[in-house]
């Protein structure tokens, strides 16, 4: 809901990037609530491939808990910072141009990363499935 009111915003950098700092820190404790359902959930990883699957998701989860969003909140709320304080080089000089840029190239970045992340969990992702078939 959050990012599609931001999509509303395009035409005013200023909320358009505040906007997209609510929802960067909004999507930050989606990752630390599911980061906790996957480890209530650990013990059920028993194979080798779900051992697999869960350690790369872990790995994933406490990156992106750690580094990506809180980058991704400090980037969208300090370009918000720099057009407010800023607006006669952010907006007149046409630098927001560059910021918007950036988070573009971060979203296509994310969603490759994403992409790839499934190539690499998809025999894992199809064991465990196979796995539950099998115990029901």
């Amino acid at each position: 809901m959050i990012e599609a009111v931001a999509l509303t915003q395009v035409g005013d950098p200023a909320r358009w990037f505040a906007l997209n700092a609510v929802y960067a820190a909004s999507v930050w404790g989606l990752y630390a609530y599911d980061f906790k359902v996957v480890r209530r959930h650990a013990a059920d990883f028993q194979s080798p491939g779900e051992r697999a699957l869960l350690a790369d998701i872990t790995r994933d989860q406490y990156a992106n808990l750690r580094w990506l969003m809180p980058a991704a909140v400090m980037f969208q709320a300090g370009a918000w910072w720099l057009i407010d304080a800023q607006p006669q080089i952010m907006l007149v000089q046409g630098w927001h141009l560059a910021a918007i840029a950036l988070s573009f190239l971060f979203s296509v970045n994310y969603l490759v990363d994403g992409m790839r992340l499934l190539r690499v969990r998809q025999h894992w992702i199809v064991e465990r499935h196979a796995q539950e078939r099998a115990e029901d």
